[in-house]
């Protein structure tokens, strides 16, 4: 995947065990937000360095062992819109096209559980002439059943001109995705989000489906954004007491910074 950005997924389902406590949650959908800088209104030039993914702690979080791997969506069902200008529902079904591959599971520990670093992501994807740069801010666990977690995510989405890198539409959303467990290595994502323009005033309601496929196993994520993962989850399994779970490949690392 020349030219992608790594998509490394923000999965925080959190098992009932004595080292990951449940996280407990409630969507909160609200009709006006903050505005965005004017630099990432619609007509700007784009350079994805104007946006800084932050805020990650070294918290980690046990995910079931389905989810482990890298997972590809080819495309994305519609099955309702608002448009709160006009107050247009539109309960037709549209499927687009939206390729896109992302990553769960970041290490696995000695009893052989995969993990998933509590951090926002980004990743793109391609749909013809135009870019979308997604960005996570916020994932909040609503449900943390096995096999159908359910997820409140807060996201950026900037879609620019391929050629130009042109700023489109830029939107904040917040949605709220549960995913369901397949047969064949595969899993099924339906979603609810609300769309926020840059100004911060809601521009539409969206309820839509989707099915990945899992296109690879599980690999570890020993380095991200210049940080030793190993080193970070051996650093967080001491804190939480559970030194018999530390691979026997991680090593202490003195020249990790904290988070």
């Amino acid at each position: 995947m020349s030219g992608f950005f790594p998509v490394i997924a923000l999965a925080v389902f959190l098992a009932s065990t004595q080292s990951s406590p449940i996280l407990m949650g409630k969507a909160q959908y609200c009709d006006k937000i903050a505005p965005l800088r004017a630099t990432l209104a619609p007509g700007m030039r784009f350079s994805p360095e104007q946006v800084t993914v932050s805020g990650c702690k070294n918290i980690w979080y046990r995910v079931p062992a389905w989810f482990a791997g890298t997972w590809h969506k080819q495309s994305q069902t519609i099955t309702y819109r608002l448009t709160t200008a006009t107050k247009n529902v539109d309960r037709s079904w549209h499927t687009v096209d939206v390729s896109g591959d992302e990553r769960l599971g970041w290490q696995r520990d000695r009893a052989g559980d995969f993990w998933e670093y509590d951090c926002n992501y980004v990743q793109h994807s391609q749909s013809g002439a135009n870019l979308t740069y997604h960005f996570v801010e916020r994932c909040d666990l609503v449900s943390s059943h096995p096999e159908r977690p359910i997820f409140e995510i807060q996201s950026l989405d900037i879609r620019v001109q391929k050629s130009t890198m042109q700023i489109l539409t830029v939107e904040r959303t917040i949605s709220t995705e549960t995913l369901t467990l397949l047969a064949n290595d595969r899993m099924k994502v339906e979603s609810v989000s609300k769309a926020f323009n840059a100004n911060g005033a809601m521009v539409s309601e969206v309820h839509s489906t989707a099915v990945k496929e899992r296109i690879a196993d599980f690999s570890p994520v020993d380095q991200y954004q210049r940080r030793d993962m190993r080193a970070l989850f051996r650093r967080y399994l001491m804190s939480i007491g559970r030194l018999d779970l530390i691979p026997n490949n991680v090593q202490a690392s003195s020249a990790v910074d904290a988070p």
